[in-house]
């Protein structure tokens, strides 16, 4: 495991690093596992074992908290108030989450990208179709 601390935005990455996962290191359980809340779809946000959450994979640290007692508890206090609020892929995924968590501000780059993107294909196959 790599070395986080509560309220780091942390993340893992699928499909060879197309997709990313992100999450907020909380801390640890009454068992004493490090646990992470994020995201998920289907299941909305929870919190689940660093295991759970990496799936096997590698995890990154994204942005690491302020080096702050209060800002770190901020950051979880956050992140658990967020616990059972249903996942949308448009306006509140697992990036969307982490976001607001860590900084009060939701967006995700990942929609943000693929909007642009689609944008930029239509105005090419237009382009195109217009010649």
């Amino acid at each position: 495991m790599i070395e986080i601390k509560e309220g780091d935005k942390i993340r893992t990455e699928g499909l060879g690093g197309a997709v990313r996962h992100y999450g907020i290191y909380v801390g640890r359980d009454l068992y004493t596992r490090p646990c992470v809340a994020h995201n998920n779809k289907g299941v909305g946000v929870q919190v689940t074992t660093y295991d759970a959450f990496s799936n096997g994979n590698p995890v990154f640290i994204e942005e690491a908290a302020p080096d702050n007692p209060a800002a770190r508890a901020a950051i979880v206090r956050r992140a658990l108030s967020l616990r059972g609020k249903p996942y949308n892929i448009l306006f509140f995924n697992c990036e969307d989450f982490a976001n607001y968590a860590y900084s009060e501000i939701p967006y995700s780059k990942q929609i943000i990208g693929a909007c642009l993107l689609g944008i930029g294909a239509i105005a090419l196959g237009r382009a195109m179709a217009s010649k």
